[in-house]
């Protein structure tokens, strides 16, 4: 319930889940109904995306259900069902109460009419509502982070996003890992650009492990400008002290409208309009605050900068930012271990050398200044290189065909619940 599907702005699992979904149904052929918030759009969403594919649509007259007819001639539906209440947002109280309402609703969907696979994303309520309804043996839950929910409990059986995670997790929990389903990008949302203006980007949430505060410091050192993109969770304490402390008394400006108005723009239009930002700030590469951002400034952020700075210190279960900038043909440079610290999927998504650099280093300051190598390397990579990497790796259609094989492995081998070991 945080986010509507598709989300507004920031929301990277919801955009994965709104992909998977959509590819499904028009390359698979499933039959699916997504839980969800109110104000989702899934359906004319769909739409949208199976006329790009060439497919045929059929709506029903309430605008609840879509069917798609895919190119074999097979026809896959989405059906949103969901309890009339809109997203709550991250942090809101009411937001547990809504989700068990959600899942509620789920399981009595399934009485009247039974599913053949129930795929959460949701691990709280299959150990909460699913697995005590009874349902566990035909639920894959995909988790999209680093913990587990109840495996003390029960040992149920979890998609993972990444082979790193999937590493961590069974480390961790003895988790049971069904299959390793890298997330996907459809090839309309974005288109590979050729030139540059000369900046740096940084894209994500404001809390530590993301890695703003290291972004920031790469950028000053190597005498680039920046723009940050992302969310504060104002409600977040440790989020907004994180910001007010590290982060805002290095922002030379804060202008959400940043990237409307280089809309359309050139990359020497845009780097005429960011040395005037430095001439007004007196900031030689000035720092940027853009602000949360949509799909199409995310296009303008991506396709304009040199290359997209990934310094996350922390098990990052995979990244989504790194094929969004690999779509538009930018290249990432991204922590692959800093110290003891193994960085999450980087190594798996960002081919060195060609997509982008790793960084492996022996400490914080060792890691920078690789990272500033890294930036000093970037007009080795070919732009156009990168985008035909993105179409042939990290499209959606590879996704939704994977899910599609793991569905058929579960229908012809039903899921096992297993008791767990207290911890």
């Amino acid at each position: 319930m945080r986010q509507p599907y598709p989300p507004l702005d920031y929301g990277g699992t919801q955009r994965s889940m709104v992909q998977m979904t959509i590819y499904q149904a028009a390359i698979c052929a499933h039959e699916i109904t997504l839980y969800g918030p109110a104000e989702s759009t899934i359906i004319n969403y769909s739409a949208e995306f199976a006329k790009k594919l060439g497919l045929d649509i059929a709506i029903n007259q309430k605008g609840d259900t879509i069917k798609i007819k895919n190119a074999d001639g097979r026809i896959g539906s989405i059906t949103l069902r969901t309890t009339g209440h809109n997203a709550t947002g991250y942090g809101n109280l009411d937001e547990k109460k809504l989700n068990e309402q959600l899942f509620e609703l789920l399981v009595e969907d399934e009485k009247k009419s039974p599913y053949d696979i129930i795929h959460s994303h949701f691990k709280d309520h299959t150990v909460m509502t699913l697995i005590p309804a009874g349902l566990g043996y035909k639920t894959l839950t995909h988790n999209h982070n680093v913990r587990l929910f109840g495996y003390e409990q029960y040992k149920y059986p979890v998609i993972c996003i990444s082979y790193s995670q999937a590493r961590n997790l069974k480390k961790r929990y003895g988790a049971l890992v069904y299959e390793v389903i890298h997330h996907g990008l459809d090839p309309f949302t974005y288109y590979a650009t050729t030139d540059h203006a000369g900046y740096l980007t940084w894209i994500g949430r404001f809390v530590r492990d993301k890695g703003a505060d290291v972004a920031i410091k790469i950028a000053r050192k190597v005498k680039k400008p920046l723009i940050l993109a992302g969310t504060i969770y104002s409600s977040n304490n440790i989020s907004k002290e994180y910001f007010d402390n590290e982060i805002k008394p290095f922002i030379n400006i804060s202008d959400p409208s940043f990237l409307d108005r280089i809309f359309g723009m050139t990359p020497d239009q845009i780097k005429q309009e960011i040395e005037q930002i430095a001439g007004r700030t007196g900031a030689s590469a000035p720092v940027i605050l853009a602000g949360p951002v949509n799909e199409i400034q995310k296009q303008t952020l991506f396709g304009n900068a040199m290359g997209t700075l990934f310094p996350v210190k922390w098990q990052e279960p995979f990244g989504r930012v790194m094929i969004e900038s690999m779509a538009c043909g930018t290249p990432v440079i991204g922590y692959v271990k800093v110290g003891s610290i193994q960085c999450g999927a980087v190594e798996e998504v960002i081919e060195d050398g060609v997509t982008g650099f790793h960084v492996k280093a022996e400490n914080d300051e060792d890691a920078i200044n690789k990272a500033v190598e890294a930036v000093l390397r970037l007009p080795e990579i070919n732009r156009k290189r990168v985008r035909e990497v993105f179409d042939s790796d990290w499209n959606s259609e590879r996704m939704a065909r994977q899910i599609d094989a793991t569905y058929k492995r579960c229908l012809g081998e039903p899921v096992t619940i297993l008791s767990g070991r207290p911890r």
